[in-house]
């Protein structure tokens, strides 16, 4: 609906018209002269560009850069498709607004299934069992893959030290855990992602191209699509082996003596049975139920109360969530799935992990910089105030995450002279400091965020005759406009 929406509100200004151009360059309202004319003024382009086509190009490409790039852990049983759905669209918004925490995200597993795997060769594989433990089966563990039954009831999500644990004691047989049963979980195989990879690319591709050629300019929408698709292409690198949107585990039943797992969740009829009846039966009771909440909870002074707290408590899930982005939450031994954002981090790995940590903020950084590029002749802006917001955005993305690195810097500093009493306590008033700098920092790089995303669809309104210009080989590959 938001597209279609955007899309009609450019048709509907009769936008997809070309600005016209002069010899002297494009006239802006407000008295600004555009450097950029056409490619050349006695030759017309014979496959000009509409802001249309921009849009459509730009959105699909932050839609494979968003949610198909993005793999998501289990949802857990019970969950309905709204919840489902909801929950998808919220970690879109986290790729869009914040895509270096997701590139952490995907770090932190890539690496834990790397871990495991080694750990699983080194110490717990058996001299005569063919089973072979990969990258797959440690992404497909910290995604909330394997689920414990016992007596045919659901008991719990198996995490890695006590899967291992049932496995040495011949409790659980995983020989037919192969990488084609995980595979079948997942939404989407290689071709699908090698489609969303050459959009990616492709897009790419254009936009260096565009900015490489005098003649031709790129829009603002296609810088902030262009930065999101680079950070897409890692996402990819490290999630290639995890499976897409999976939402059925593997079912593990312990018995006393003997093993045996089935491959697919059980479905109790009953419990679906009577979910369908009460809601048949009580419709016509719930409606009426919902009223008289209304008319008792929510128009009296303590509804409005909880309407004031609403920013407070957004912010707080904002800041929660970031946390749990970079200090992973233990899984709960009764709970049925993973947290949201998990990852598998042992002891030896915290080392690894504050590297990691400062490995994603510089990627934050190249990010920013890449938005930077809108200083340059090559990105129009219709008015001084628009460029000089453009740039402050755009130093505030880029250099806050140098001031998020500098902590984890303080700490690895820290971890290595352990001894040293006089630098511990520098390093513990230069970490405080940056740790509640850098805690104060988070909302403006949000808004900052926000900010760039809004100005590059309004700057759509001017765009010049350099931007609607085609590069002549732009439809040689597929590609979607």
């Amino acid at each position: 609906m938001l597209l279609y929406a955007i899309l009609y509100y450019f048709a509907s200004s009769n936008l997809s018209i070309a600005a016209p151009s002069s010899s002297s360059g494009s006239q802006f309202a407000n008295g600004m002269i555009s450097s950029i004319s056409p490619r050349d003024t006695d030759m017309v382009d014979m496959c000009p560009r509409t802001r249309l086509e921009i849009i459509w190009t730009c959105l699909a490409t932050i839609f494979a850069a968003s949610w198909v790039s993005v793999h998501p852990n289990m949802p857990g049983p019970n969950v309905s498709k709204v919840k489902k759905s909801l929950r998808r669209i919220e970690i879109m918004l986290w790729a869009i607004i914040t895509p270096e925490l997701i590139i952490l995200w995907a770090m932190q597993q890539w690496y834990g299934a790397k871990v495991i795997e080694n750990e699983f060769i080194s110490k717990y594989r058996k001299p005569n069992d063919a089973f072979k433990w990969t990258k797959k089966h440690g992404f497909f563990l910290q995604m909330g893959g394997f689920v414990l039954y016992e007596k045919d009831k659901p008991k719990r999500i198996l995490e890695w030290k006590a899967l291992m644990a049932y496995y040495e004691n011949g409790r659980v047989d995983l020989s037919e855990i192969t990488e084609a049963t995980i595979d079948d979980r997942s939404k989407a195989d290689g071709f699908g992602k090698c489609i969303a990879l050459i959009q990616t690319s492709w897009f790419i591709t254009q936009c260096i191209a565009r900015f490489s050629d005098k003649h031709l300019v790129l829009t603002e929408l296609e810088l902030v699509t262009a930065a999101l698709a680079v950070l897409s292409l890692l996402m990819y690198s490290f999630w290639w082996n995890k499976p897409f949107n999976a939402e059925v585990p593997i079912v593990i039943d312990l018995h006393e003596h003997g093993y045996y797992q089935h491959l697919s969740i059980q479905t109790h009829g009953n419990d679906v049975l009577s979910i369908h009846t009460q809601v048949v039966s009580k419709f016509r009771a719930s409606i009426q139920a919902g009223i008289e909440f209304v008319r008792s909870n929510l128009l009296n002074w303590n509804s409005f109360q909880k309407l004031a707290l609403i920013p407070y408590n957004v912010i707080e899930y904002v800041l929660g969530c970031i946390e749990e982005f970079i200090n992973p939450t233990l899984v709960d031994l009764h709970s049925m799935k993973v947290p949201a954002f998990y990852y598998f981090e042992g002891v030896a790995l915290e080392h690894r992990t504050n590297l990691n940590r400062i490995g994603s903020f510089l990627v934050a950084a190249v990010f920013g910089a890449i938005h930077c590029a809108g200083w340059s002749d090559k990105i129009i802006f219709h008015t001084r105030t628009v460029s000089l917001l453009w740039r402050i955005s755009s130093v505030i993305i880029t250099g806050l995450p140098l001031l998020w690195i500098s902590f984890f810097i303080f700490v690895l500093i820290e971890n290595a002279y352990p001894n040293s009493e006089e630098l511990e306590n520098a390093i513990d008033v230069l970490g405080d400091v940056t740790a509640l700098l850098s805690l104060f920092s988070i909302p403006f790089y949000i808004i900052a965020r926000i900010i760039l995303l809004i100005l590059a669809f309004m700057e759509l309104r001017y765009v010049p005759q350099g931007a609607l210009n085609n590069i002549p080989w732009a439809n040689v590959l597929p590609f979607i406009h």
